[in-house]
């Protein structure tokens, strides 16, 4: 039904056209998969707006970087982000300038390149918070934080997750909060106060019940399985 639709609107306005194509695509994205079938109308989609010089081509070649990151096609990503950035500062665009660099930073991030993320993360969380999205500066924030994590940047790391901790807080975001809550508790707690860490993970594993994450839930288990083997409690 879904092909049927987006195949029947292609007799429609332009604008129209490359709509559809570009949410029939999207709709994989949202889905989980499968990706490769996102890439078809993604791609058309971007035709239609580069040769007609559509506003929308920001948004579309976002969703194809979106696709080629999760494929691992990371080369190919990053052209599409790097295009949609250009355009995004073209349009004065600042809702999809924070969200392609943070889309950016998570793309270095995939391929291994923690410290190249930083400089798109820190411009990310400027303008984010210049406009009210708090959810993305929380993200960002948290991201930022990890970035830190993976470079040795430990203490900083934990001050960027801190800030993004209040922040999620404040906005209700609580698989953030349980995300940053079992990501710093051992970091922070493990060698001076293994009792904090745990009510810590505990924390995040009730919030993580709560939304029904059981993935979530899976890695607040091996963080406490952590806790107790290096407190010498095996069979815990």
């Amino acid at each position: 039904l879904i092909e049927e639709g987006w195949r029947a609107a292609l007799g429609g306005e332009v604008l129209d056209q490359a709509r559809v194509l570009m949410t029939h695509g999207s709709i994989y994205l949202a889905s989980g998969g499968p990706f490769d079938l996102a890439l078809i109308p993604l791609i058309e989609s971007v035709k239609i707006c580069l040769k007609h010089n559509l506003k929308l081509e920001v948004e579309a070649r976002g969703n194809l970087g979106l696709a080629y990151s999760q494929l691992g096609r990371f080369d190919e990503a990053l052209h599409e982000y790097q295009t949609a950035l250009h355009l995004s500062q073209e349009h004065a665009d600042t809702y999809r300038e924070a969200l392609t660099l943070g889309r950016i930073a998570a793309c270095y991030c995939s391929q291994g390149y923690a410290q190249e993320a930083i400089p798109s993360l820190e411009r990310a969380i400027t303008l984010s918070h210049s406009i009210g999205l708090r959810y993305e500066e929380a993200k960002n924030l948290s991201n930022l934080g990890f970035v830190h994590y993976q470079i040795g940047n430990v203490s900083n790391g934990i001050e960027f997750y801190d800030k993004a901790l209040v922040l999620s807080k404040a906005i209700g975001a609580r698989s953030s909060e349980a995300h940053i809550l079992g990501a710093t508790a051992l970091y922070k707690y493990l060698h001076c106060d293994p009792e904090k860490a745990s009510q810590q993970l505990h924390l995040a594993l009730e919030i993580h019940k709560d939304l029904n994450d059981r993935d979530g839930q899976g890695f607040i288990l091996s963080q406490l399985g952590l806790l107790h083997h290096w407190g010498g409690q095996l069979e815990q």
